[in-house]
Order: structure tokens, then sequence, then C-alpha cells
């Protein structure tokens, strides 16, 4: 679309977007979250949970070399069950600090720790759509 109610020839998806990885998780994603530009390390171009259909939380990295070519797979670098939850998790976020991933299903809200997969607390709660950390 160009904007100017022309015929539409002008900028596209393709002039702005690149395929960086193809992410396959074990089962059908639901739901994802990008990490914070702050989380990442060398070598990482991207940092990303993904909610799976099993209520679980796979998080992947996306590579990259010194001259910014992205590694050919992702690497599934962690896995959350989110035993808890009941009913199907609808939405999922990441803090910038890592230090907590936050679950939304519509019977509440789970905190998380990331790095050993515990539960941190468990909010009840009506319908939840969105999550967001600060």
């Amino acid at each position: 679309w160009d904007g100017a109610g022309g015929d539409g020839e002008g900028l596209t998806a393709a002039d702005e977007l690149e395929l960086a990885a193809v992410i396959r998780p074990k089962a059908k994603a639901r739901g994802f979250a990008w990490a914070p530009r702050q989380r990442r390390r060398p070598g990482v171009r991207a940092v990303m949970a993904v909610l799976v259909d099993n209520n679980a939380v796979e998080e992947y990295e996306i590579g990259q070399d010194a001259d910014g070519v992205v590694a050919e797979e992702p690497t599934r670098t962690r896995v959350i069950d989110a035993q808890g939850h009941r009913a199907d998790i609808r939405a999922v976020a990441l803090s910038p600090d890592d230090a907590t991933l936050i679950t939304c299903s519509h019977k509440g809200v789970k905190v998380w720790n990331p790095m050993d997969g515990s539960c941190l607390r468990s909010i009840d709660g009506g319908y939840g759509f969105f999550a967001g950390v600060r």
C-alpha cells in the first residue's frame, strides 16, 4: 500500500521483514512473546517464549554469527510445564530482566521463575487475554 490511495504498488511486508528462523515447538503454538533486547547476549539475535497447546512454555534462542548470519536452527533453551493451570493458557510475557514469566488463563494468572520452572505465585481471577511485565 502506498498510502496515497494509488494502485497498491509501493511498500510491502517483504520490503521491511526478513525471515530469521522457523521455530517448530513440540505441540501446536498458541502464542508467543519476544524477550527484550537487553536480554540478548553476543551471538543471539532474538529470544522468544512460545506458548504451546499442552500448556507448556518453550523458550528459544535464534543465534547468529559475527557477520550477522542467522543460525539454521533455533535452540530450545528451556521448557516450563505449566503444572497448576487447569485451563488453556491465553497469554504469556517475559520480564525485561528474565527474572519472571507470567502466564494467563481464564481462571487466573501464574508468576514463574523461568530459570528453574517453579511457580512463584498464583492469582485467581477472571478471563485473561493479555499479560505484561515491567
